[in-house]
């Protein structure tokens, strides 16, 4: 889940596939349906929205200058809001990964367009046995204080972010990695407690940290990584400045400085991408895509669902969970709230970029007289329900999607309760400090999910499993799919596996299934960049000429 488009504000949370064209993923407005125009009228939403002529599609490459830029090699970037910190070990959110994934680097890296693993600050890597992989490091690399980069780096970074008493929100990167230890200079073995096929791509999360920096009590305030900037300076509530590193391993940036600024208003990014004062911003409103000088979008990795809780209430009844299911027109939210910008979730919160998506699944259809059957049909003596949302607008149209799906939850005969509750209120709702068959849960919670780690055992571990941080299931046969899952080595056993777990969920209707919205970013016509699958906003992938 993320904010600007990223889950990365409360799991990463873990941003995409296709490749048409904006024009084509523009969906004809079609009539308003009763409860969404009640909502939509209700929170001033527009009724209509437009591409324009600049908008572009993932697969048309960079957008390369057309005038001149006013401050040569400075990039303006607005993000959504205050980084929670800059320990690049330490924080998953997306305001802060937008600045560190420039500052600090992982061992591997994943590719733009489809997250694939590749090399890095790891050049090959290898499974010596069940629970050892081994990882042969790049030559000459050095942290931009002068520290070396070496297996002892690797060694410190990784026994520093499983301390017990390091207090971190990347647990789901760790997983089972449990220690690593020192072959040689340029070579790194790293464990687990068990089978963990998926150690790779938990490397393409988990950053180096250097050796001495790292133990300074100062080091969340001035990060020091191998990475092609570093940090200037950063001010709450100001702008972070970070400038090119000179002996970056990988070259000189051609960006000189990159300038992020917490920018929550989406009025006020457009304003500033208009006037020429930012030169990048994320999040950008669809139907602001018109008003900006060039609109790059990409699919992404943001599913926006409802969790329903099958541990009690009126949603421990399944065909409450269906009727809640028929009862939400996702196309039309798509349409009108998005301008089509993404696609139907086909009964799961992950997309094809993701082990273990089941490309057999279909969504639920809108069916309001089937909803409004089963709701009749189930002599409750009270569907009163408590839906729990964020009220920050940290996600594209979060509060707007809350309210439209209260209106046709409502139209089908449910008594909405809303909670829409500021962003760390939320998260103690959706995450509490311990999980279990007994915990209490709200009878529905909005999340924005995403996953990164590109496997589903982050989703399912987190929303499927009964002690999952986010989840409000008790599944006892799922529990045992998802754990056999984790552990299985055989590549296609193990990708069936997560099928037949995510068949298990969409039949069970355990989630309000809906879609997979896009990201799209406004940009002044004189940068060169190209968005990337994950929505990492890499600065040395930018150019201005």
């Amino acid at each position: 889940m993320g904010s600007t488009s990223n889950c990365s504000d409360v799991h990463r949370k873990a941003r995409r596939h296709r490749t048409a064209s904006a024009q084509s993923r523009v969906a004809r407005l079609g009539p308003w349906l009763a409860p969404l125009a009640l909502v939509l009228a209700g929170c001033g939403s527009s009724p209509s929205a437009s591409t324009g002529a600049a908008a572009t599609g993932q697969g048309a490459g960079p957008v390369h200058a057309t005038t001149h830029h006013s401050g040569a090699n400075v990039v303006n970037i607005a993000i959504a809001d205050d980084p929670s910190g800059l320990d690049p070990q330490a924080f998953e959110d997306g305001n802060a990964l937008a600045i560190y994934d420039n500052i600090s680097e992982p061992l591997l890296s994943r590719t733009a367009s489809d997250n694939k693993i590749g090399p890095l600050l790891a050049t090959s890597w290898s499974q010596k046995d069940a629970t050892t992989w081994e990882f042969k490091l790049r030559s000459g690399v050095q942290f931009s204080n002068g520290e070396p980069f070496n297996a002892d780096a690797v060694v410190a970074s990784i026994k520093r972010i499983t301390d017990p008493k390091y207090v971190t929100a990347q647990g789901d990167f760790v997983g089972d990695i449990n220690g690593a230890s020192k072959v040689d200079d340029l070579t790194v073995d790293i464990t687990t407690s068990a089978q963990d096929p998926t150690v790779p791509k938990r490397m393409s999360l988990i950053t180096m940290v250097p050796v001495s920096a790292a133990t300074n009590a100062d080091f969340a305030n001035h990060p020091i990584g191998t990475g092609p900037y570093t940090l200037v300076s950063t001010q709450k509530g100001g702008k972070t400045i970070l400038q090119a590193n000179p002996h970056y391993w990988g070259g000189k940036p051609a960006i000189d400085q990159a300038i992020f600024q917490p920018v929550k208003e989406p009025t006020l990014r457009l304003a500033g991408i208009k006037t020429g004062e930012l030169n990048l911003v994320t999040g950008l409103l669809p139907e602001q895509l018109s008003q900006v000088p060039v609109a790059v979008h990409a699919a992404g990795l943001e599913f926006p669902t409802v969790i329903l809780n099958t541990r009690g209430g009126p949603f421990a009844d399944k065909n409450l969970r269906l009727a809640a299911n028929y009862a939400v027109d996702s196309q039309t939210i798509l349409n009108k709230l998005f301008s089509g910008f993404g696609h139907l979730a086909n009964c799961q919160i992950m997309g094809p970029g993701t082990l273990g998506w089941n490309p057999d699944l279909r969504p639920y259809p809108y069916d309001p007289a089937k909803a409004k059957q089963l709701v009749q049909n189930a002599h409750a003596p009270s569907l009163n329900v408590l839906f729990v949302g964020d009220s920050s607008n940290r996600w594209l149209k979060d509060v707007e999607l809350e309210q439209t799906i209260s209106g046709y939850l409502t139209a089908a005969g449910f008594t909405v309760k809303p909670s829409f509750t500021d962003f760390a209120t939320y998260l103690n709702v959706i995450f509490p400090p311990t999980n279990s068959a007994t915990t209490a849960r709200p009878d529905m919670i909005f999340v924005s999910h995403d996953n990164i780690f590109g496997d589903a055992d982050v989703t399912a571990s987190t929303y499927f499993l009964t002690n999952g941080g986010g989840s409000s299931t008790s599944n006892t046969a799922l529990d045992a799919q998802i754990l056999a899952a984790r552990s299985e080595l055989n590549p296609s056993t193990r990708l069936q596996d997560y099928k037949d777990i995510n068949k298990s969920v969409c039949d069970d209707a355990d989630f309000i299934f809906m879609m997979n919205t896009d990201n799209i970013w406004g940009m002044t016509s004189d940068l060169s960049w190209t968005p990337r699958y994950d929505a990492q906003i890499l600065v040395n992938t930018m150019s201005f000429g």
